[in-house]
């Protein structure tokens, strides 16, 4: 009866606007051994935007230290911290953590009596890991009655407060470089956040660089490959192809026009059941995989529903975890169609290293889209990019993928791999990491 012991092993600490929790101990319950690392969580007490005294929620965030780290105090200067960012828009970054990158995933032993394994190609072998639930009310997170973020530009700004009070809390983490790293809807939230941290001049921030994976940011050019891409792997005929161009075509006038509305029910056509359907109904994040027979791994959800006040000290405010809040996603349908390809286009020059990388079974965000709206960039150096010589990803004399870079600026495939890159071939995307750290 491990959990019922645990929650005798939580340090809560409260200062300001933070509220942290020490859960080692409860990792080492977890696991049945000594972590490798210290670990903690915690919720940011944030501020409106405009009155800067209201509160309107808590930030939860969820922080390894990197392995052999065993207390803040022990964080060397210019060790690696990534924050991890899941998308949606609306969606845990819990999911990043227990599914993908973290060190541990969940076990569900029996009904309410959970443990952890270790996962071996655990990015947190590399570097620190923070793994922040937002915007507010999202994951772990809680919001005050009514309060929904719409777009991605207040995301941004929520999450640049986040900093200011964590950093605040954490002033050890200034000796740290700083990579926003993440997924899918996080190819919005990153670049924005990134923009954030170089015009509020955040010095207290060492930002060195963004990494986004399968990142859902310029949806113009993105919208138009759809066809084209189930077309070429086999899974439609030239009829279907034609049907679905057509929504293609409807989704991009819309955005040309701004009306966002449209754009956003087009996209919604692309990933419906009536498409899907003409696909033969493949799985929208791995066409390798079929709606039915992809079983998802929900334990890590009813584990932090389990822990959720106990242990995680969730507010009074949040009485339940959900993977992903549909508040948030259906508030975000304007925001989905617009671009963040401008903020790229900052970062690139202004000498911020940037690694996007997409799995090439992923349909929703798929490698030629990708590389379209890459190719589009406004950069002086897109030229030398485009004619760069592309490397091979080999792991045990085995190709994992490709890598394509000048100067900072990466763009990787990953092989057999769908949406969830880190997931899907663990081995290819901690070669990738490695490389982009090293670099």
């Amino acid at each position: 009866m491990i959990y019922i012991l645990i929650g005798l092993f939580s340090l809560v600490l409260c200062q300001g606007d933070v509220q942290t929790t020490v859960q080692t101990e409860f990792y080492k319950q977890l696991l049945g051994a000594d972590p490798k690392q210290y670990i903690e969580t915690g919720y940011v007490t944030l501020k409106d935007l405009e009155d800067g005294q209201t509160a309107v929620g808590e930030m939860f965030y969820h922080m390894f230290l990197k392995q052999g780290t065993m207390s803040l105090d022990q964080i060397k200067q210019d060790d690696i911290l990534v924050i991890w960012l899941n998308g949606g828009p609306g969606c845990s970054s819990q999911f990043g953590n227990f599914q993908e990158i973290g060190p541990y995933k969940v076990v569900e032993v029996s009904k309410d009596n959970y443990k952890v394994e270790e996962r071996p190609q655990s990015w947190n072998k590399l570097t620190h890991q923070l793994f922040v639930d937002q915007p507010l009310r999202v994951g772990m997170s809680s919001a005050k009655d009514g309060f929904v973020v719409s777009n991605t530009e207040t995301a941004a700004k929520y999450f640049a407060n986040f900093l200011r009070v964590l950093y605040n809390k954490h002033t050890i983490l200034q000796r740290t470089q700083l990579y926003i790293m993440g997924e899918s809807f996080a190819g919005h939230y990153i670049p924005a956040i990134a923009i954030q941290i170089l015009t509020q001049r955040l010095t207290f921030v060492n930002f060195k660089g963004v990494a986004i994976g399968d990142g859902w940011t310029q949806p113009f050019s993105q919208f138009s490959q759809y066809a084209s891409y189930l077309y070429t792997i086999g899974t439609i005929t030239e009829r279907q192809f034609k049907i679905i161009q057509n929504n293609i075509a409807i989704g991009q006038n819309a955005i040309l026009n701004g009306d966002m509305q449209l754009a956003y029910k087009q996209f919604d056509l692309l990933s419906d059941d009536e498409t899907i359907n003409m696909a033969g109904g493949i799985n929208v994040y791995n066409f390798r995989q079929y709606q039915g027979q992809d079983i998802e791994d929900t334990s890590h959800e009813r584990f932090l529903n389990f822990y959720l006040k106990t242990q995680f000290k969730a507010p009074t405010t949040k009485t339940i975890f959900e993977g992903c809040d549909g508040p948030t996603f259906d508030a975000f349908a304007l925001d989905i169609p617009t671009s963040r390809k401008g903020d790229i286009e900052v970062l690139l020059s202004s000498n911020i290293k940037v690694l996007l990388f997409n799995g090439q079974l992923d349909y929703i965000v798929n490698t030629p889209g990708a590389v379209l709206w890459m190719s589009q960039l406004n950069w002086d150096k897109i030229g030398l990019w485009k004619n760069a010589k592309k490397e091979m990803i080999v792991v045990n004399k085995e190709t994992q993928g490709t890598w394509k870079q000048y100067e900072n600026f990466i763009y990787a495939t990953i092989y057999t791999a769908g949406h969830m890159v880190p997931t899907d071939n663990p081995l290819g995307a901690y070669a990738m990491l490695e490389k982009f750290l090293t670099m």
